[in-house]
């Protein structure tokens, strides 16, 4: 699972994934911390156009027809890819309708207890590009103003055998799965995007860890994160 990660600036974004149409009036900063619930930067497929197109929105996907989108309860910021989103009545919706999203990113964090404690590790690509996780789009409603608000979610996959994930979150008897991003290749975010389903499906793998470069953060840094709402950020 995901809960934290930094996003690249809106220029590193224009330049590295060539996207079209103008950016939207928001400031997104080199190193800005992403958290559940909060605004941050997507990617999806302009069909009229044929690019790639860019867009902000909340952080927890939102089914459309729910009333308040502030007392949704549920943490869609992440979806199981094997048994949630072709299934689940949040996240099948946007599946079937090919609302398919590339969340850019810089880093993201997970939390390590090797050491009998909560140690963020922070995750980068070795060879320093931002990354461009995949996940799902919807558009929440508001029916007392017609507003339309985007939400979006993060892909995640088993870990269990992941030389690097399978060490992170804290060990739970009860629910032993470990858990991981859905990292997708460059030459893959096209198919995610513009691809059928079934092609869609082909490009979701564990990153592998030679592309990795994670290490424990400083604890200079670990005292500039945010605030921790839900106990377990990373």
């Amino acid at each position: 699972m995901c809960n934290l990660y930094t996003s690249p600036t809106e220029q590193e974004v224009w330049d590295y994934w060539d996207v079209s149409g103008p950016m939207p009036p928001l400031r997104f900063f080199e190193g800005h911390h992403v958290g559940p619930k909060k605004q941050g930067q997507f990617l999806r497929a302009d069909r009229a156009t044929g690019r790639v197109g860019y867009a902000a929105g909340r952080w927890q996907l939102v089914p459309t027809n729910w009333p308040d989108i502030e007392t949704y309860p549920y943490e869609t910021n992440n979806a199981r890819w094997e048994n949630k989103v072709r299934v689940s009545r949040t996240f099948k919706p946007a599946w079937l309708a090919g609302q398919r999203c590339v969340i850019p990113v810089r880093g993201f964090y997970e939390p390590c207890y090797e050491t009998g404690s909560h140690v963020s590790w922070r995750f980068e690509s070795k060879d320093g590009h931002p990354l461009g996780l995949a996940g799902l789009w919807n558009a929440w409603i508001d029916k007392t103003t017609g507003q339309v608000l985007d939400t979006y979610t993060m892909i995640t996959i088993n870990a269990d055998d992941h030389p690097i994930m399978k060490r992170m979150h804290k060990p739970d008897p009860n629910d032993p799965e470990k858990r991981m991003v859905a990292v997708l290749e460059p030459k893959d975010q096209q198919t995610w995007l513009f691809g059928s389903p079934d092609e869609a499906e082909q490009v979701i793998g564990q990153w592998p860890a030679e592309k990795i470069r994670a290490a424990p953060m400083p604890k200079r840094e670990r005292a500039q994160r945010p605030p921790d709402p839900q106990g377990d950020l990373f």
